[in-house]
């Protein structure tokens, strides 16, 4: 838009050749003219399908038949509350987030338990029939990796002193503990950050069971008592002040 006047081009792939002769794309203005401004312009990517890019834009592209323009392999446990899937989905000239779809399986499971299972302890898993789908991704951490999780959120919290998914996530303590910059890469059960989450709190619990407010001062008081000396400051003759972050926090 110049002077209140709005332009009427359309999108359209344009080449721009520099002195050596490479070629640099981009969608430009079908008005536009060389060294002329006010018009917008979006640069290309190397990976793009120019070819493909030119029949959308040119309206050309028609897709095949009635049936999706690309295969998704997306597959969540049967518990996500995911309705979308996380990548583009290209249907016709949109392009769009897929929806997820539950879909259920045909196959069918038998327990046989004996009816001494003391004498007999053993039980007969039998299933019957054929998946109609891949198998899901794992939602259970493995023991091991439990275990060296929590050790990795203990050191956490004794730096941090609050420790939070986030600070661990950003930290270097992952690389430290496993190797790698993503708990994703360890176990694909820990590509949810419920999961990791329900450590920190399951842990922040264990060493503070009180929470980390003046209740928590007074419970770490009355266990240790040699933590006397790091909260009271001043003592008078019916009460004593804590500091705590800064607070201060009369008792009576």
């Amino acid at each position: 838009m110049q002077n209140g006047v709005q332009c009427t081009g359309k999108p359209i792939l344009k080449c721009l050749k520099r002195k050596d002769n490479i070629a640099n794309y981009f969608i430009g203005c079908s008005e536009w003219k060389f060294n002329e401004k006010f018009h917008r312009f979006i640069n290309i990517k190397e990976n793009v399908d120019l070819n493909l890019l030119r029949q959308l834009l040119d309206g050309l592209y028609e897709g095949e038949s009635n049936e999706p323009t690309n295969d998704c392999f997306t597959v969540l446990h049967n518990s996500s509350k995911k309705t979308l899937c996380p990548h583009p989905h290209r249907a016709g000239n949109i392009i769009k987030q897929g929806a997820i779809t539950q879909k259920t399986c045909g196959v069918k499971y038998f327990k046989i338990i004996p009816h001494d299972i003391k004498s007999c302890p053993y039980v007969i898993l039998v299933s019957k029939g054929i998946h109609s789908h891949p198998p899901p991704p794992p939602s259970c951490v493995p023991l091991t990796i439990r275990s060296r999780l929590q050790e990795l959120i203990h050191q956490a919290n004794d730096n941090n002193v609050d420790a939070t998914p986030t600070n661990i996530i950003t930290g270097n303590l992952i690389k430290t503990y496993f190797g790698t910059d993503y708990l994703s890469e360890i176990h694909a059960s820990l590509n949810n950050n419920d999961h990791l989450r329900y450590y920190v709190d399951k842990i922040q619990k264990e060493v503070h069971p009180h929470g980390q407010g003046l209740l928590g001062v007074v419970y770490n008081y009355s266990r240790n008592i040699n933590n006397f000396c790091d909260y009271v400051k001043r003592l008078g003759k019916n009460k004593s002040f804590l500091y705590f972050f800064n607070i201060i926090i009369s008792i009576f």
